[in-house]
């Protein structure tokens, strides 16, 4: 098997697998490459390769499609007829048939299970679907694939129990037989991270538990051993007085005397051959009275009084006397190992409802975080196959998939705006473009057409000169709008002096604004800096001065300010003046690209200078605000257009 990229470091991928070919290598080769148009597909394809799969790609995708690979060189191909449980699809007469029962279909659909088929047991994804049913090595984007599943499901599990074509959710489909397809699901559900993490915690616990409870228990026995250990001494010594003041009665006296008090103290007597002879004991096991000192484990016993149900375990220690009998004091551990059977009963019972519970937790989570992700998945394959209104679901959880899908949502909502405001220049560029290249070309035709002499074609030149000039000044600006929004000048950011720029901008204007009969004043705030682009800075505020001077109108005694001040942490660089205004239900609109208020396009202009200005307050953390310059003004409120940049203090 021979998993092959296109673009090596020193030669193409293809070469090598035609290379091989030529010498007669039939290895199979899957082709891996970021080259993923259909022309590339079947390039690769021609080559040699026996598959073709573009980056990105899913891991699992890729395992599947080398195991299907290995297969056919393992020479299923040759097999004539598939079984999967009890359907069969026979290769050489095209029939299919189910439990003895023809089923009849379409040519397509006996592609698609035989398909199927020959992968059983395998997950075989849609990709694949559409690549070796139907040669399409591209993905429409649509549910098409789904439809034609649904279909021959119908078909061949119509009146069956059994379900032997299962989807496998976010991975696709699978032929295979026994059981329903619940399996499947609950490996779906295991492999999420939910799921798997769930199942690390509940492991890292339960060793926790498990282990602190056996040291607990092991240094219980251990306190309890050496509690049996120094009461059975301090019972031996009391024994040992009386025997050495009285004998061998005073011995006997005293075992006889204490055997009688409760308690689980063991006390007793045996001759040299080790028969019982004085103590609170019936019998004993075998062995444990022929060495002197401590017992080496617990041994069994019978108490006088017991029933042949009863079973007790003690410890002991046994000392011969210098007549050869033997003396035994021990204790009973029947509480030490009923303690410790408590403790592994608490233990087992608390891992049981551990693992019940987290089971219970697994089933849950990884289904709902399942059905979150199927949901997702439905409305991204909207959004894919074209309709950016659909949005991906947010349940209002907080959790991490809501936090993806409104992340994803506004990033939709972006997509949107950018797709419709490029439908509306598409539309205005008709207009704006169309039409001065029509008449360029209608005045060179004229040119050529005139015998005006060198005079009028001179003029018709300078004509067609001006309208390039014009489309020339249209296509930089969106170059630069362009170039703006994609943030390409952030390189060339420093402190500029922005009253400064301000002052330099309304002395510049000055005269022009003058010669049309307007009064440009100014009331700029000094000292005040931003870290910016002086360039873009300088474009933007000269196209709201030069929208004001020509949209001021001629009305009395039109005015235009210009003003500079620092507001609540914000440098406001605004052009105010007293015309007509721009309707509030038009502010929207005007900032797009081509947009223009003069629908008679009576006035110089592109329709771009509010969308540069825009651009480039949004390049520098700012936005652009439209209002009015006399709030409630029914006749002339005037507009204020204000760039509203962040200021260092």
């Amino acid at each position: 098997m021979l998993v092959v990229d296109r673009m090596l470091p020193k030669r193409d991928g293809l070469s090598i697998i035609s290379e091989l070919r030529s010498k007669g290598d039939d290895t199979p080769a899957l082709i891996l490459s970021a080259l993923g148009q259909v022309d590339d597909r079947v390039t690769g394809l021609r080559a040699g390769g026996d598959d073709y799969l573009t980056k990105p790609y899913a891991f699992s995708e890729l395992l599947a499609r080398v195991e299907i690979l290995g297969r056919r060189k393992g020479g299923r191909d040759q097999e004539t007829v598939y079984r999967v449980g009890d359907l069969e699809l026979d290769r050489l007469s095209h029939e299919v048939r189910r439990a003895g029962q023809q089923i009849p279909l379409q040519p397509r659909e006996y592609r698609l299970l035989e398909y199927l088929m020959k992968n059983a047991g395998q997950v075989v994804t849609r990709t694949m679907l559409l690549e070796h049913v139907w040669d399409y090595h591209f993905d429409p984007q649509t549910n098409v694939i789904d439809v034609h599943i649904s279909r021959l499901r119908s078909k061949i599990e119509k009146d069956f129990d059994e379900s032997l074509l299962r989807t496998v959710r976010g991975a696709g489909y699978m032929m295979k037989a026994g059981g329903d397809g619940s399996m499947i699901r609950l490996r779906a559900m295991l492999s999420t991270t939910a799921v798997q993490l769930s199942a690390l915690y509940l492991g890292l616990f339960a060793l926790c538990a498990v282990a602190l409870v056996f040291y607990v228990t092991s240094i219980s026995v251990g306190m309890q051993h050496e509690r049996i250990q120094a009461v059975i001494g301090s019972e031996l010594r009391i024994i040992g007085g009386a025997y050495r003041s009285n004998g061998i009665a005073g011995l006997v006296r005293s075992i006889e005397r204490r055997a009688r008090q409760p308690g689980g103290n063991l006390y007793a007597i045996a001759s040299p051959t080790g028969e019982l002879i004085a103590g609170n004991i019936a019998a004993i096991a075998p062995g444990v009275l022929d060495a002197e000192g401590w017992t080496a484990s617990p041994f069994r016993y019978e108490r006088l009084g017991d029933t042949a149900s009863d079973d007790h375990q003690a410890l002991a220690q046994v000392v011969f006397l210098p007549n050869g009998m033997r003396l035994m004091v021990g204790r009973d551990i029947g509480e030490r190992e009923q303690a410790r059977g408590l403790v592994r009963q608490a233990l087992v019972t608390a891992l049981a409802i551990m693992f019940a519970g987290a089971l219970g937790i697994w089933f849950f989570v990884g289904r709902r975080a399942l059905k979150r992700i199927d949901h997702m998945s439905e409305a991204s394959k909207k959004i894919l196959a074209g309709d950016l209104s659909q949005r991906l679901p947010v349940n209002g959880s907080g959790d991490e998939f809501d936090r993806l899908s409104l992340s994803l949502n506004t990033m939709l909502g972006r997509i949107e705006r950018l797709n419709e405001g490029l439908r509306q220049v598409s539309d205005n560029i008709a207009h704006d473009l169309k039409t001065p290249l029509t008449r360029l070309r209608n005045r060179a035709e004229a040119a050529l057409a005139s015998d005006g002499g060198p005079e009028a074609q001179q003029q018709a030149l300078e004509q067609m000169i001006a309208d390039s000039d014009q489309l020339i000044r249209t296509f930089n600006a969106l170059l630069m709008i362009s170039r703006v929004e994609a943030g390409s000048s952030t390189a060339r950011m420093s402190q500029v002096d922005l009253s400064g720029l301000a002052s330099d901008a309304a002395e510049l204007y000055e005269p022009v604004a003058e010669e049309e009969g307007i009064s440009l004043t100014s009331d700029i705030a000094s000292g005040l800096t931003i870290s910016g682009n002086r360039e873009l800075l300088a474009q933007a505020l000269s196209n709201l001065i030069d929208n004001a001077i020509k949209y001021v109108g001629d009305g009395d005694a039109p005015t235009i300010n210009i003003r500079l001040a620092r507001e609540k942490g914000m440098l406001r660089l605004s052009v105010i003046d007293n015309g007509p205004g721009i309707p509030a239900d038009r502010r929207e609109d005007v900032v797009k690209r081509f947009v223009r208020l003069d629908e008679s396009r009576s006035k110089p202009g592109t329709g771009l200078g509010l969308s540069l200005v825009q651009a480039v307050a949004a390049l520098h953390g700012g936005s652009l605000e439209l209002t009015d310059a006399t709030p409630g003004a029914e006749i002339n409120p005037g507009l204020a257009a204000t760039m509203a940049l962040p200021g260092k203090t």
